[in-house]
This record gives C-alpha cells, sequence and structure tokens, in this order.
C-alpha cells in the first residue's frame, strides 16, 4: 500500500472512531482529538498524492492547514470539497 493510500485509510478509521466517540458519554476533548486526527491525516494523503515529500509531511502537524490552502486555489478541488 502507497503512503497516500495508507494515510487515508487511517483518516478513515479515526473518522470512524470520532464518530464512537461522539455518540458516547466521553468528554469533547476526546471527540475533538479524533477530528484532529482525521484532518491530519486526510491532509497528509492529499498532500502526498499532489507531490508532496514524504520525510517532510511525516515530521509536521501542519498538513491538513496546508491542503486547504492548496485546494483554496485548485478550482477543481475546491468546489468537490465546497471550500468555494
Amino acid at each position: 500500500m502507497a503512503w497516500d493510500e495508507a494515510y487515508l485509510e487511517q483518516a478513515r478509521s479515526d473518522w470512524q472512531m470520532h464518530d464512537v466517540v461522539r455518540q458516547s458519554s466521553a468528554a469533547t476533548c476526546h471527540r475533538l482529538h479524533y477530528l484532529q486526527m482525521t484532518t491530519e491525516k486526510l491532509g497528509k494523503a492529499g498532500r502526498l498524492r499532489a507531490g508532496a515529500n514524504l520525510a517532510t509531511l511525516r515530521r509536521s502537524h501542519r498538513g491538513f492547514v496546508r491542503f486547504l490552502q492548496l485546494a483554496a486555489r485548485n478550482q477543481a478541488l475546491a468546489q468537490a470539497l465546497e471550500i468555494r
């Protein structure tokens, strides 16, 4: 499995856990944790597919912010994500 696919699979798993925690009586901080994990891994998957350097991404926790910045400049992607 390629790294971008692995990050996407992890994002899906984290999102499932977000839903489990959301439906439980756990504190909100736990739901926010899984939301953060989901968005970071989604961002890394998207950036890797766009050609980003794996070593750089693995050391960073800014993947989702950078992904959104790039998506905002890509009309087709921005429309698909309903950013605009």
